[in-house]
Formats: structure tokens, C-alpha cells, sequence
């Protein structure tokens, strides 16, 4: 895969200011408060997911059968409704009521050195083509030491894998 030294420089100046973002979610909601969105209908969700190790994204545009999955270079496949199913069932608990936390603990460390480049999840929901939600997850801190829900892990560890096939 090549990329051009531009590119490449402007990925990491952007992650390098997002890891600087003390808040490990951003949540920006254009309509509705948070708390009025267990109730909401969106009729697609986009997620964005990129691993700092390999430095490639990939994004899982979600509707209600079927999950598409993408990288750099397009399209790479569809999933069964079982998987939709799956990953709907995640952000519901996450991201819609908001049953679970994504974070259990938050431990300042004492002494740290700033050097990681983390992955991240974005995720935005769809409402006829509009953005009614979005949320940005920086998956670590180096200020940090950060404790996942179990089940926000296992969601994470779903996503890799469809990717990994």
C-alpha cells in the first residue's frame, strides 16, 4: 500500500492531537441530548475503526439486515444478519441507552512517557442520510491507565476479527 508522505503526516499529526484530548469519548450530538436517544430510529450506522498497529481503517456501515465492511482500498465484504445482529446488540449497550459503561476505572499515572498512537473508534448514526449522533473513542491513554467494560472488550475483539478473516 503506498502512501504519500503528506498523508502519512497528516495521520499522525491528527492522531498525535486526538491522543492529547484528555477525554477518551467525544461525544458530539447535532439534535437530541443524550438521554433521548434510546428511543431514536436511525436507519444506518457508521463505524470507523482504525488500528494503530497497522495504521488501516476500516469501516462497517451497519443497517438493519446486513453489516458491509471497507478499507482503503473498498469494499471487502458483507456479513450475515447474525453479525448484524451482533454488533447492533453492542451499540445498543454502548453507544443508544447506554446500559453499560465503556470505561470501568480511569488511573492517572503517575509517571508517564507520551509516546503511544492508540486505535480509535468512531462511530456516527444516520437518520435518512442525516448525522443525528456521533461518538469518538480513543482506545488508551499514556496519562492514563484505563479499564474496559468486558463486554466493550469483547465488542473490540468482534470488530478485529471480522477483519482478520
Amino acid at each position: 500500500m503506498k502512501y504519500s508522505i503528506s498523508t502519512v503526516v497528516f495521520v499522525w499529526c491528527l492522531s498525535w492531537a486526538l491522543s492529547k484530548n484528555k477525554a477518551a469519548v467525544y461525544n458530539q450530538n447535532t439534535n437530541q441530548s443524550d438521554t433521548e436517544y434510546s428511543n431514536v430510529n436511525t436507519d444506518s450506522i457508521l463505524l470507523k475503526y482504525w488500528d494503530a498497529i497497522s495504521a488501516d481503517e476500516y469501516i462497517l456501515l451497519l443497517t438493519k439486515d446486513s453489516v458491509s465492511i471497507y478499507n482503503a482500498n473498498g469494499y471487502l465484504k458483507s456479513l450475515s444478519k447474525k453479525n448484524a445482529d451482533e454488533i447492533n446488540k453492542y451499540v445498543e449497550l454502548f453507544f443508544l441507552t447506554k446500559e453499560l459503561p465503556i470505561e470501568m476505572s480511569r488511573v492517572k499515572n503517575d509517571d508517564y512517557l507520551d509516546v503511544g498512537d492508540y486505535s480509535s473508534l468512531a462511530i456516527s448514526f444516520y437518520d435518512e442520510n442525516i448525522i443525528i449522533k456521533k461518538e469518538y473513542i480513543i482506545l488508551g491513554d499514556d496519562e492514563y491507565q484505563i479499564r474496559y467494560h468486558p463486554k466493550f472488550e469483547e465488542f473490540i475483539l468482534t470488530i478485529r476479527s471480522f477483519f482478520d478473516d
